[in-house]
């Protein structure tokens, strides 16, 4: 599915370059596993075995054609999240780590809303968005070909231009 060299994006970890393809003994059994390098600075090397990278959520970045319409799902209007804060919790926790970009978007939007509009989030809720926002911050950044801080600083800037828009109450 993935080759040496390849981009990828993995839901829990974000982007990484694929370094390589190895045959491990993990648990008593051999598996072919990928390595990828995280790409957010920090170094982090991850191993997933091969035949798991699907059912994982492990994709390509979406392409630059696409962008646009993540721009428009990050200023749109935000869906309401449930009131109950487990509830809203664990929504949160499957969208920030699904393997649609889309949704973790809308996700990212949705928190920054709520912590911008009325109440504000939770310690746990600013946790999931700061996760959030640095799994969608990786992605941009690599389909951008820019650095983690200036797709952080887009993101941001479209929220915010999003809000400041908001027609008074």
């Amino acid at each position: 599915m993935f080759q040496v060299g390849d981009v990828v994006i993995h839901p829990h970890r974000g982007a990484g370059k694929v370094v390589d393809i190895e045959k491990l003994q993990c648990l008593g059994s051999e598996k072919w596993y990928y390595s990828i390098t995280l790409m957010d600075g920090s170094g982090t090397k991850v191993w997933f075995p091969v035949q798991d990278a699907e059912s994982e959520g492990v994709r390509h970045p979406i392409p630059k054609s696409q962008l646009d319409r993540v721009w428009r799902i990050l200023g749109a209007e935000p869906e309401l999240l449930p009131t109950d804060h487990n509830e809203r919790h664990q929504l949160l926790e499957k969208k920030i780590h699904s393997d649609i970009f889309d949704v973790v978007a809308a996700a990212v939007r949705d928190m920054y809303w709520k912590d911008h509009c009325g109440s504000r989030l939770t310690i746990v809720g600013r946790r999931l968005f700061e996760r959030g926002m640095a799994l969608l911050a990786s992605e941009i950044a690599v389909v951008q070909d820019s650095d983690f801080a200036a797709a952080e600083a887009k993101i941001s800037g479209i929220l915010g231009a999003s809000l400041a828009a908001k027609p008074a109450a």
